[in-house]
């Protein structure tokens, strides 16, 4: 524990501010060389110095049954995210107290929710009435380490936007990042 503490207090200061992005959406500018991310909508979940954490939310599934492609990180675990007037997300953080490596986050200045707990968002899948209005489930996340992010929206790749729920529950993936690209971008040229 007292190394953990240490370990805070050396980390650097301007590594633990949120950054740019955090809480926000990001969308590939037009010039993005990345073939992953070419016009893409990610939703930024976490940004701070130290890394970025994110999810793709316009590349569906090959059918309406499978998972969205939620970036190329851990490819092998499922995600959701979904609107939050659906109450189950409570019990589920509950139920997964004191498990290892698995949560279930809400995002308050978002008012999103966001999941990684397999049996909840199992129970999201087939529920047929009690469920989130909108919600996405994908495999993957989009990750970023130290400055990378910072570096890649300063290079022009990513415009960065308020969080809409409109855009990213209600709009079809293939409308989204034209929609998503017209918004403004919050920096005002800053990086």
């Amino acid at each position: 524990m007292l190394v953990m503490a240490a370990l805070c207090f050396w980390i650097p200061h301007n590594l633990q501010k949120d950054g740019v992005a955090h809480q926000r959406v990001l969308v590939a500018s037009p010039e993005m060389k990345d073939p992953l991310f070419q016009k893409t909508v990610v939703v930024i979940v976490k940004h701070n110095g130290h890394s970025a954490l994110g999810f793709i939310v316009n590349k569906p599934g090959k059918t309406p049954t499978d998972p969205a492609y939620g970036g190329p990180v851990e490819q092998e675990r499922t995600y959701a995210l979904h609107t939050p007037e659906y109450e189950g997300w409570k019990s589920s953080v509950a139920d997964i107290a004191g498990r290892k490596g698995v949560s279930t986050t809400f995002i308050e200045p978002m008012n999103l929710v966001y999941t990684d707990h397999i049996e909840y968002i199992q129970h999201i899948l087939k529920a047929e009435e009690e469920k989130p209005k909108g919600y996405i489930i994908f495999n993957g996340f989009s990750g970023w380490g130290i400055g990378q992010l910072k570096r890649e929206i300063r290079g022009g790749w990513w415009k960065v936007i308020e969080y809409d729920p409109e855009i990213i529950f209600y709009t079809s993936a293939e409308e989204m990042w034209e929609r998503a690209v017209q918004r403004p971008d919050i920096r005002n040229g800053q990086g």
